[in-house]
């Protein structure tokens, strides 16, 4: 309950005075006292980069809009990583409907 209206962090930073949507995942799971081989997600340096090293272009326009450097390279989580845990099952598929 402590997380209600909490701001959505735009930013992706670990700072605590806002979530970005997996973070917040994250942080509830390595919460509750529980062993780190139980927690089914983990951090990783996140990256912003293509396949070449370079800023995405989306990335570049993205935090010049929010006068803000890539955080590459911070710790952090991704969703994408986080659905591919082998510690969670899929319920449902909405792709397959």
């Amino acid at each position: 309950m402590e997380r209600i209206n909490t701001p959505y962090d735009e930013i992706f930073l670990w700072d605590d005075s806002s979530y970005y949507c997996s973070e917040l995942v994250y942080k509830m799971f390595s919460s509750q006292n529980l062993a780190k081989d139980v927690i089914p997600f983990l951090t990783h340096p996140m990256t912003f980069n293509d396949k070449s090293g370079k800023p995405m272009s989306s990335w570049v326009k993205y935090y010049k809009l929010r006068n803000q450097s890539i955080p590459e390279g911070i710790e952090g989580t991704n969703p994408n990583l986080m659905a591919s845990s082998s510690k969670i099952t899929f319920v449902h598929d909405y792709g397959k409907e």
